[in-house]
């Protein structure tokens, strides 16, 4: 699958989809000095063509940095007083290909850049007063909301047929490709349903104690034989 998913038309697709959904564009600007030659910068626009803020993306895989892929604001966006425009960045950490070549992506790493770029949407498109609920600072249960349902649109096949092109032919991914694909999305589905639920049970038992058990590991242990939890999850 890689040589249909180039990191540059992945980008593309994610700015391709959030001006569907909201209105917004992005310009990329040369000359803007950041704290590594290989973040790149754009200015986010509404749809009238005014400046709604920056967004910052580091995509590269380099010794000096951590692994992982996430989003944080340089600065947030609010009202409050003379108000302040959103500065969002987004770090990944793929390989960077030969100079000359073009990036190719898994699908896990597409869709990682799909998430975080739906955290960076939140960032960005926040309208609030207070700077302390701007963007991601809101409730734990919710900051993952915008992102996970984000992720989605990866796989949807306008989308995939607009920007899944093989990066020799030009060609979009078969279709038989693409089914394969979204099939894959639910393999093991079942067992990760359980082990999901597993913990939600187990977490809800010990909430629901007057107080903490002595020994929580065997507190959890006994849970897990009370639900007759697989010994593959337990």
């Amino acid at each position: 699958l890689k040589p249909y998913l180039q990191l540059d038309r992945i980008i593309d697709a994610c700015f391709d989809v959030a001006t569907k959904l909201f209105g917004i564009s992005f310009e990329e600007k040369q000359g803007i000095a950041t704290w590594h030659q290989d973040t790149r910068v754009f200015v986010v626009k509404n749809t009238d063509g005014s400046e709604r803020g920056l967004f910052l993306a580091d995509y590269f895989a380099r010794p000096s940095k951590r692994s992982g892929a996430w989003m944080s604001a340089l600065k947030s966006g609010y009202k409050l007083g003379d108000g302040s425009k959103p500065v969002i960045y987004n770090i990944m950490n793929f390989a960077k290909p030969p100079e000359g070549e073009a990036a190719l992506l898994s699908v896990d790493e597409a869709k990682t850049l799909f998430h975080e770029f739906g955290h960076a949407l939140h960032g960005m498109l926040t309208e609030v007063t207070w700077p302390s609920v701007a963007g991601t600072s809101v409730s734990r249960d919710f900051v993952e909301l915008p992102s996970q349902l984000y992720e989605h649109w990866l796989t949807v096949p306008a989308v995939l047929e607009k920007h899944a092109l093989h990066v020799t032919t030009g060609k979009p991914m078969p279709k038989a490709l693409v089914d394969k694909m979204l099939a894959a999305r639910t393999f093991g589905a079942g067992f990760a349903t359980v082990e999901f639920t597993a913990s939600a049970l187990v977490d809800m038992a010990y909430h629901a104690r007057p107080d903490a058990p002595d020994e929580p590991l065997r507190f959890e242990a006994e849970t897990l034989e009370k639900l007759n939890m697989p010994k593959t999850i337990a």
